[in-house]
């Protein structure tokens, strides 16, 4: 179950970040670390 909950965070914040949001906004909406959040911006850039 808290497998499933995190894949969702990972893709609500995926769409963030495709939408603009700051990283700040998503951590807090989404309850991801700072570490998780940058990972996902480095994707993002990658």
């Amino acid at each position: 179950m808290q497998q499933g909950q995190d894949r969702a965070k990972i893709e609500i914040a995926r769409n963030m970040i495709s939408k603009g949001y700051n990283k700040v906004v998503i951590i807090e909406l989404t309850g991801l670390s700072e570490e998780e959040v940058k990972k996902l911006f480095k994707e993002r850039v990658n």
